[in-house]
């Protein structure tokens, strides 16, 4: 096990706030009805946990590969419009992610997502979350790569005056994996989130991720093992 991590970095979308769900399931719906089908898995394998404009290019590059033409213009503007109604009247937090940061306060923690500043402030405002992370927020905006770069998770740890190798990243997605990998970080693959089907574990580990958690009850066992191990530790993480 890695001991004496400093610092926890979090995503935000299927880890703090349970938005996957809403994307994945928004998504698809408006790739079927511009003739663009996806098998789930592989959807979320692909896309989950890339910036939006990178999403956006994949699937426009798509559309004109199989129709020969771009994406509908609204298409973007529509798509987005839609998933905003959604947040604010369906978002919650994910299950048990409230009592983690209560239990766990005392670490410091920060949040890089591939969100927009935007949509940070409307999800983490939503679920009642932005104050527990006021001023250590951070987007994909703010590099030039998102993930599965690393310089999102790069640019956190030096705002936050942290040495990579002492921060732990908590992930759903193989490429938040890839990206805390590359950043020299240890990565935990999440899978608390409504989003997550049978053999999403398998995927954060083929990714790389050190540990895999459930659950966020799972979650607060190993921080709390990681940043204050006891000799006697011992991981019972399904």
């Amino acid at each position: 096990m890695v001991l004496g991590m400093k610092c926890i970095i979090f995503d935000c979308d299927g880890v703090l706030v349970d938005s996957e769900v809403i994307y994945k399931t928004s998504e698809l719906l408006f790739l079927k009805n511009v003739g663009l089908e996806y098998d789930p898995k592989d959807f979320m394998k692909r896309f989950m946990g890339r910036s939006e404009s990178h999403f956006f290019e994949m699937i426009d590059s798509d559309h004109r590969t199989k129709h020969g033409r771009p994406l509908p213009p609204d298409f973007y503007d529509n798509l987005k419009a839609f998933e905003r109604e959604q947040f604010k009247t369906t978002l919650k937090a994910v299950t048990g992610i409230e009592n983690l940061l209560r239990q766990t306060s005392h670490i410091p923690r920060a949040v890089a997502s591939s969100s927009s500043v935007e949509m940070l402030d409307l999800k983490l405002g939503k679920t009642g979350l932005q104050k527990i992370f006021e001023g250590r927020i951070f987007s994909a905006e703010m590099v030039t790569r998102g993930k599965p770069f690393p310089d999102l998770f790069l640019y956190t740890a030096e705002k936050l005056d942290v040495s990579p190798q002492d921060c732990m990243v908590i992930e759903d997605s193989s490429n938040g994996i890839l990206a805390a990998r590359a950043a020299g970080m240890t990565a935990i693959g999440f899978c608390g989130g409504g989003h997550c089907l049978e053999g999403h574990d398998q995927t954060l580990s083929d990714a790389g991720a050190h540990y895999i958690c459930q659950t966020s009850a799972d979650l607060e066992v190993l921080i709390n093992q990681m940043v204050t191990p006891e000799p006697d530790a011992r991981l019972s993480l399904a």
